[in-house]
C-alpha cells in the first residue's frame, strides 16, 4: 500500500475543498485555539496551510483537521479522515494515500477531475493511454 505522511494527506484534503470552504477552514483554524495566527494562513495555499498545521499540531494535525472539517460542514472529507484516524490510531507517521481514503469527494458537487481540469491538462503530456482506459471503463460500466 502506498503511504503518505500526515502533511501530504492534509494537503490533499485541503486541495479538494472549494474556495469558500477553504477560506472557512482557514478561519476556523485561526479561531481553534489561537496557536495559529491569521498571518500564517491568510492568502496562503493548501500546501502552506498543511505545513502550518503539522508544525503547530504535530501528530494531532489530522485530528484537528477532522474536527475543523466537521465544524465547517465538510462531512465527506471529515468522515474519511475520521475513519482513518479511528482505524489506525497510534500507527506512527505514515498513512494511506488520499486516493485510498477516497478524498476525491469535492463539496462543490464537482468531481476532482472536473474541478482541476485545466491544471490536469497543463500537466499531462501523453493522454492517449488515459483516454483508452476511460473508454474501456465506460464500456465496462455500460455493459454491466
Amino acid at each position: 500500500m502506498a503511504t503518505k505522511r500526515p502533511k501530504r494527506i492534509l494537503a490533499d484534503v485541503l486541495e479538494n475543498l472549494d474556495e469558500k470552504n477553504f477560506r472557512k477552514f482557514c478561519s476556523a483554524l485561526i479561531d481553534w485555539d489561537k496557536k495559529v495566527k491569521k498571518g500564517q494562513v491568510e492568502n496562503k495555499d493548501f500546501l502552506d496551510v498543511a505545513d502550518v498545521m503539522v508544525n503547530v499540531y504535530d501528530k494531532d494535525a489530522l485530528k484537528v483537521a477532522e474536527e475543523l472539517l466537521r465544524d465547517i460542514n465538510c462531512a465527506g472529507n471529515a468522515n474519511n479522515l475520521g475513519k482513518y484516524l479511528h482505524s489506525k490510531a497510534g500507527l506512527g507517521s505514515s498513512v494511506p494515500s488520499a486516493g485510498e481514503l477516497n478524498f476525491d469527494f469535492v463539496p462543490s458537487g464537482k468531481h476532482f477531475v472536473d474541478k482541476h481540469r485545466s491544471e490536469l491538462i497543463k500537466r499531462v503530456g501523453n493522454i492517449g493511454p488515459i483516454l483508452d482506459e476511460l473508454l474501456h471503463s465506460n464500456h465496462t460500466v455500460a455493459n454491466v
